[in-house]
């Protein structure tokens, strides 16, 4: 692992296919006899990491790029530390600390996913290539779905929106660019409002339940 030349932003060097399972980024480096602390997490950080399973994270942590964890396949966990004041871990998923943002979805992560009720926004790229989730639960409380949120997910087969009006979710550029099999299910009385809207129409098997 190194850092960047401003010693303030997580770089990670050669990590591809190299049996890394687990990384524990310190709070602070030494380089030359100077100590920095560790702040930011950089893009690409830990891109094409195959092999990472989990990753541990510092209070000192303020910022971490939405393409951190690229291509990491096997990714199951993100841990924060409880201190830090900025991000916050549920279920090893990655949320902004009031838990209202989420951030990052582990890639590694299978199975069904219901997103918690405080959360409002879906950050962009948020669950990008989860090839290994097969079904999501979106609140009515969230309000935003960001640009490429749900790219690639190509184990998808089901997801549930309990919003009954569409028109109240700003969604970001292909925010749901899923298998033409993945079947979408909304509220009872609200298809019709689904099937006119923009991106949502775009799902052929609309739902009610």
């Amino acid at each position: 692992m190194v850092t960047s030349s401003s010693l303030q932003t997580v770089r990670v060097a050669s990590c591809q296919n190299n049996g890394i399972a687990v990384v524990t980024i310190p709070s602070t480096v030494e380089i030359s006899s100077v100590v920095d602390t560790i702040t930011s997490i950089g893009s690409n950080a830990f891109k094409n990491c195959t092999g990472l399973t989990t990753v541990y994270i510092p209070a000192t942590v303020a910022s971490i790029a939405s393409n951190a964890f690229y291509g990491c396949s096997e990714l199951t966990s993100i841990n924060v530390s409880s201190a830090d004041t900025y991000y916050c871990t549920v279920n090893g998923v990655l949320f902004n600390k009031s838990q209202t943002t989420l951030v990052e979805f582990p890639q590694g992560i299978s199975g069904t996913y219901t997103i918690p009720s405080s959360t409002t926004t879906i950050s962009m790229v948020a669950f990008q290539d989860c090839s290994k989730l097969t079904s999501v639960t979106i609140p009515s409380s969230v309000t935003s779905i960001g640009t490429f949120a749900f790219y690639g997910c190509s184990g998808l087969t089901a997801i549930h929106v309990n919003n009954t009006n569409p028109s109240t979710i700003t969604l970001g550029n292909d925010a749901f660019y899923v298998s033409s099999t993945c079947k979408l299910y909304v509220p009872s009385g609200s298809k019709s409002l689904y099937a006119a809207a923009a991106q949502w129409k775009n799902f052929s098997n609309i739902i009610e339940e």
